[in-house]
């Protein structure tokens, strides 16, 4: 991709945090140190849609809008590398999207792997759909910074 004339300038982050699956505390320490960005994808197993909200139990989560440039760049990734638009959904869950959408006004959406038995005994992802969804993210990546991210 580098060496692509459509490459474009800009900073790329990989976050891994604690807590995830209980409170939520590593990504919410970690914005408020100032480790934030133009926007967030989050790497959840949405069976390869794009999860834009969820309304969660404990905690109040909001939505972003399906036609927010991040979810359209994210959309039209998937649609090249697939041959197909995404599913788009928002469920009775939450993710960490929750503070970046809420606390920080980062936009942000989740995508990522099928899965089965989540967050129950045999939890799985299904290994063939990491490497689709690497598919798309590579799209992604490489458009979003091409085209000047979100500015």
């Amino acid at each position: 991709m580098r060496e692509s004339p459509a490459w474009g300038v800009g900073e790329l982050s990989f976050l891994s945090v604690i807590e995830e699956e209980c409170t939520g505390n590593g990504t919410l320490a970690a914005c408020r140190a100032g480790v934030l960005g133009d926007a967030a994808v989050l790497l959840e197993p949405t069976d390869l849609g794009l999860l834009l909200g969820g309304t969660g139990i404990v905690w109040t989560e909001i939505e972003i809008d399906e036609d927010h440039p991040l979810v359209t760049a994210l959309a039209a990734a998937h649609a090249d590398a697939h041959g197909e638009p995404p599913p788009r959904m928002v469920l009775g869950s939450t993710t960490d999207a929750r503070y970046y959408l809420n606390q920080f006004g980062v936009p942000a959406v989740a995508y990522g792997p099928r899965s089965r038995n989540i967050h129950g005994t045999d939890e799985a992802v299904d290994l063939a759909s990491i490497v689709s969804g690497a598919r798309t993210m590579a799209r992604f990546i490489a458009g979003f910074f091409a085209s000047g991210g979100l500015r």
